[in-house]
């Protein structure tokens, strides 16, 4: 129970943050989903080699 309640709060922190530096919110997931493409693109890449 605990655990889901501070959950919830770090979701309404997140979402509050996003509200007020919509910019900053974007870059940080645009930099995430970044990461995470060249991150599968190596591994499948490597993956292929095998």
């Amino acid at each position: 129970m605990l655990a889901s309640n501070s959950l919830r709060q770090l979701q309404v922190k997140v979402l509050s943050f996003a509200r007020q530096n919509p910019k900053t919110t974007f870059t940080l997931v645009a930099g995430g989903a970044t990461c995470d493409y060249l991150f599968l693109k190596r591994y499948f890449q490597s993956d292929s080699k095998i």
